[in-house]
């Protein structure tokens, strides 16, 4: 059996010193291992193994039959070129449907994108990408990069249903000074958007939050950065093995590590905090304080499609519970396949 040790060996590896080579050359459609752990994540939480590229795995006995091929070229349109958007997409058309998707940036993957910038490593998390592209091409899904679409010109081309897949929102709480120029988002730092410097504060201890620190670390090793987090331990909700590699990489460096401190107010010189466990305030200093809270639905762009056509389906982030690049792939294939046309 392969080992856990074995897949954290060739984690940091970059996508370039990994071959991978097929019979027929073939090789866009094989859907690579993109060594994320996901596999060994899911023997704890739900018991059987699950693959972030193969959605069947540990659901064979529920994904057996291939999707209905009912679609008859009847039209659908997926809004949002993320994981969730083309995996629907390519489900669609492999039913038949004659799907069209609608990306308002030049580059296909959303939040899979982010997750590569984050480190040289993470660039076989593209790979991901590369398969969906190649399955929406076998399947006739048409493309169009650089487009906003709204309601009004989506309902033009006329289709029975609308995939919303927009993503999410990203979560910045009603606080005092949370709109100041010291308070910017993570996902514009992982961007490039924004270079902090001097002292640092990442808000929240999850993926996107110490992957960020383990970012700007390796940009500039002297940086002073704390990250704080309102549950009782850090990195309390990732997987314990990526938690250490993670955490490893920052070794040496001038990381503190604040849990049990809820976010109260972000000010000039910082932030204010109130620990969880007694209830007592403290000011954290910092010159850049980094939010990294997550994302939420967002309701507004739901609406206004709903305002618009009679079926529409949020999936992915868009969703009423955001969740992973894994659950939003899964959830763009379940929706796509569970689709029932009009009659």
């Amino acid at each position: 059996m392969i080992s856990l040790n074995f897949f954290l060996s060739i984690r940091r590896k970059s996508a370039s010193v990994i071959y991978w080579q097929d019979k027929e050359g073939r090789t866009d459609e094989i859907a690579h291992c993109i060594c994320c752990l996901y596999c060994f994540e899911s023997l704890l939480t739900v018991r059987y193994v699950r693959c972030f590229v193969n959605l069947k795995a540990g659901r064979e006995a529920v994904f057996h039959e291939e999707p209905v091929k009912d679609g008859n070229g009847r039209k659908d349109a997926v809004v949002g070129g993320g994981v969730a958007g083309m995996k629907a997409s390519a489900v669609l058309g492999q039913r038949g449907f004659d799907v069209t998707l609608y990306e308002k940036d030049e580059k296909l993957g959303g939040e899979v994108n982010l997750a590569c910038a984050t480190a040289p490593y993470k660039d076989k998390v593209g790979w991901l990408v590369t398969t969906l592209c190649k399955e929406m091409e076998n399947a006739g899904v048409h493309i169009k990069l650089g487009t906003e679409a709204t309601p009004e010109m989506v309902k033009v081309a006329g289709p029975e249903a609308m995939f919303l897949a927009t993503g999410g929102k990203p979560i910045v709480p009603n606080l005092t000074g949370i709109d100041g120029s010291n308070a910017v988002g993570a996902y514009d730092v992982i961007r490039g958007k924004v270079t902090p410097s001097g002292k640092i504060i990442v808000v929240d201890s999850g993926l996107t939050g110490l992957e960020t620190a383990e970012k700007l670390f390796r940009e500039n090793a002297d940086l002073d950065i704390t990250v704080v987090d309102m549950l009782p331990k850090i990195g309390m909700t990732m997987y314990p093995a990526i938690f250490d590699d993670i955490m490893k990489q920052m070794e040496g460096r001038n990381l503190t590590l604040k849990a049990g401190c809820m976010l109260k107010e972000v000010t000039a010189e910082g932030i204010r905090v109130t620990k969880t466990d007694d209830q007592t305030e403290e000011c954290i200093p910092a010159d850049c304080v980094i939010l990294a809270m997550g994302t939420r639905a967002d309701k507004a762009c739901i609406k206004a499609f709903e305002d618009t056509f009679d079926r529409v389906i949020p999936i992915g982030q868009t969703a009423e519970n955001p969740g992973r690049i894994a659950t939003s792939l899964f959830d763009g294939y379940t929706a796509a396949r569970g689709f029932e046309p009009n009659v």
